[in-house]
């Protein structure tokens, strides 16, 4: 597993966003060319293929809450030494480039990938980091139909037992769902769902409430 990390002068404020294998190695090769005072802290670990992907996320996030990072580029590798010219000379090696965010996974790799994070804890603070960095990315097109499509008639995983009865309170039938209730008595699903709620007394000639 690859780390991901990023670097401080022992005030624990970012200045530079890394990857690497050994993060002891890195760090002493860090504290060799910006002095010993620089301290290492772990973020995340991700899969070889993935690195410049989540090292290039990171970079954006840490620059979106205000921290100026020396990172001479926006992420999956650059130019070894901070000059003008390997700068100049890593941006016309780069210009060519597909990115590698949003580049689409193969079924294999998900696989791989969630094998390798099953039961191991997010890092502290990695939710509210997710949700900064996905605020305001749009959606594909067609991404609500495509969603609406594969849900359309399937009952919500949340589903809750239904329990059907008259207008005098006898019992009639229970459903496993709103949607195969409404299904067998012709009515709405969302309707009933209210009855259950308490928000209608009836539908269709029948009292609903939740059942276990």
């Amino acid at each position: 597993m690859i780390k991901i990390y990023y670097l401080h002068r022992g005030d624990d404020v970012p200045f530079y966003i890394g990857y690497t294998k050994h993060l002891k190695n890195r760090l002493n090769d860090h504290r060799r060319k910006k002095g010993n005072e620089v301290e290492m802290i772990e973020i995340d670990e991700c899969l070889e293929e993935d690195k410049k992907t989540i090292e290039t996320m990171y970079i954006h996030l840490f620059k979106s809450w205000g921290f100026n990072l020396e990172n001479c580029n926006t992420g999956g590798g650059g130019p070894s030494f901070h000059t003008k010219e390997s700068i100049a000379k890593y941006k016309n090696w780069r210009k060519d480039k597909k990115p590698m965010l949003g580049k689409k996974q193969s079924k294999e790799t998900r696989k791989r990938k969630s094998d390798a994070l099953k039961g191991r804890p997010k890092p502290k603070g990695f939710g509210d980091m997710m949700r900064e960095v996905r605020l305001g990315v749009p959606k594909p097109k067609g991404f609500g139909e495509k969603i609406s499509q594969a849900n359309k008639g399937k009952p919500s995983k949340k589903a809750k037992i239904v329990i059907q009865y008259d207008l005098q309170g006898n019992f009639i039938a229970k459903y496993p769902n709103t949607l195969e209730a409404a299904a067998k008595t012709n009515s709405n699903s969302s309707t009933i769902s209210k009855v259950c709620r308490g928000i209608f007394s009836q539908t269709n000639g029948y009292k609903w409430s939740y059942g276990k």
